[in-house]
């Protein structure tokens, strides 16, 4: 007996990467508190996973919409301030250029630190992924770089001194998500 499968997709979800430069897009505060959720029964933990689980989707626009292709838009932007500085130098003072050419040199300085940003965080994952060849130097490097990054203790919204790792944890990540002033 044969059997033929026909027009079979199979869907897999890709996995979802936090990109360090979203946090400086002035929709990621919106697009995080719009969808979590401060309520609810379950532990601290869960709570936390099902709102990182609701925030992911609203991330994941916010970055195809705004940084998708990054390496490209940002020598787009670079080809056209470069256009507008040249039309500059044969009339400097025409005021719409002028103009022009600051919003253009705006654009620019925004795509190229979110694409500089991009690329550390890409460099370091690499470099961890691909390790050192897994030398002694490498896990040394990688010992010194936890026990740096350490949190012993951190002082909550309340201002409570919190020295437990889940407390820790938990408050740290709000720290990071709600930010005071909102943003």
């Amino acid at each position: 007996m044969i059997i033929h499968w026909t027009n079979i997709t199979i869907r897999r979800e890709h996995s979802f990467k936090f990109l360090n430069h979203i946090t400086l897009d002035s929709e990621f505060i919106n697009t995080v508190n719009s969808n979590w959720k401060q309520d609810g029964e379950e532990f601290a933990m869960f709570r936390l996973m099902r709102n990182l689980d609701n925030i992911r989707p609203g991330l994941r626009d916010l970055n195809n919409r705004k940084y998708k292709d990054i390496d490209m838009r940002e020598i787009q932007a670079r080809k056209r301030l470069d256009s507008i500085q040249d039309m500059l130098q044969l009339d400097p003072l025409n005021n719409h250029l002028q103009k022009m050419e600051k919003e253009a040199r705006k654009e620019h300085s925004e795509v190229y630190h979110a694409a500089i940003m991009f690329l550390r965080q890409k460099a370091k994952q690499d470099w961890l992924c691909e390790g050192d060849l897994n030398t002694k130097f490498f896990h040394q490097s990688i010992r010194q770089r936890r026990y740096r990054n350490r949190v012993l203790r951190i002082q909550d919204n309340e201002g409570r001194v919190l020295t437990q790792q889940n407390d820790i944890e938990i408050a740290a990540f709000q720290r990071l998500i709600f930010k005071k002033g909102g943003s």
